[in-house]
């Protein structure tokens, strides 16, 4: 069984799930949000049979099997996806430590396990990873100096610079391209640990990573609006897919490892000489934009790496494990 750990209304959880249930495997999508209201975990520990950690909802099953009923008992998940579950709010009847032990009791080989997930949204993280592993970066800082912030910003007035969050994909407005009117408004740093990055012309390309596998689309957005930021494609934009030097492509999938990641999205812009710069990694990020537009199969390769590990798992079955406590009891 295949536990995808996403926001009900994730649409590539659901196209995910509904391209596994297709082949034949059971799945079960959970949203931690729905524990603050009317759903609940509940766990039982006993000699002579295996853990039981049951999911119980308030609303509608969480079993994308159509035979499947509520209650499910998630110890029997083998492969889980940990894909921007909904936040838990504070409930005393769902505490996040009792929900954090939850997950960390399950025996399940995940695809982006949830601490790797989280650590890799962070900016820093994912650039001192690439930097190791040779990426070309753009040139950037971090600063609460206003002086420094101004003289970065003079230094790249030619090119220009934009100013990203610490943390991206918490919110909107994460890139804001500085005008020459802006550099007054560097003297706010102070308040705060502030990026700022040369900007980098170019091609924009969004590449998802499905394990070993590398997709990756040319993403033109000179039409649009905010051109410099297309992580959601959100805008119209003229989409097509494209071709990564094979080198590259291995880099990349090198990278996603290095941040313990089995699936992401990734965004480089390629520069008029020909060198990749990446930009931004996201381990939730969107491709089902880029696949409508392409015909690129991303889902399906996220649902094979799934299946793969759902087969492959080495885990003993639970009722294996069930028949060997009682003939040692016996």
């Amino acid at each position: 069984m295949i536990l995808i750990a996403a926001g009900r209304d994730d649409a590539h959880a659901v196209a995910v799930a509904d391209c596994l249930r297709d082949t034949g495997v059971k799945v079960v999508r959970l949203d931690t949000a729905d524990l603050a209201g009317a759903g609940s975990l509940e766990l039982a520990f006993g000699a002579g049979h295996h853990p039981e950690l049951t999911l119980h909802t308030g609303t509608e099953p969480h079993s994308d099997d159509p035979a499947a009923t509520d209650p499910v008992d998630l110890a029997r998940a083998t492969v889980g996806w940990w894909r921007r579950p909904g936040p838990v709010a504070p409930a005393d009847h769902v505490p996040h430590e009792v929900l954090e032990g939850v997950i960390a009791s399950l025996s399940i080989d995940w695809l982006n396990p949830p601490a790797a997930e989280d650590a890799a949204r962070h900016t820093l993280v994912q650039w001192t990873a690439a930097a190791e592993l040779g990426f070309a970066l753009p040139h950037t800082i971090v600063t609460r100096d206003p002086d420094r912030a101004r003289a970065f910003a003079i230094r790249h007035r030619v090119a220009g610079v934009v100013t990203k969050s610490l943390r991206p994909h918490t919110g909107t407005g994460e890139t804001h391209r500085l005008e020459a009117s802006d550099l007054t408004v560097l003297d706010r740093v102070r308040h705060s640990p502030t990026l700022l990055q040369e900007y980098v012309d170019g091609v924009d390309l969004r590449v998802t990573v499905a394990g070993d596998e590398v997709f990756a689309a040319e993403v033109d957005g000179s039409g649009t609006l905010r051109p410099w930021e297309l992580r959601r494609g959100r805008e119209p934009a003229l989409i097509r897919p494209a071709e990564l030097p094979g080198s590259l492509g291995a880099a990349l999938v090198g990278l996603a490892r290095r941040l313990g990641l089995g699936i992401t999205t990734v965004d480089l812009r390629r520069t008029a000489d020909g060198r990749h710069v990446l930009l931004d990694l996201d381990p939730s990020g969107s491709w089902l934009f880029v696949e409508r537009a392409t015909g690129l199969p991303i889902t399906d390769a996220v649902a094979d790496v799934l299946a793969a590990r759902d087969g492959a798992s080495l885990r003993p079955t639970l009722e294996a494990w069930d028949d060997a406590t009682r003939s040692s009891a016996g």
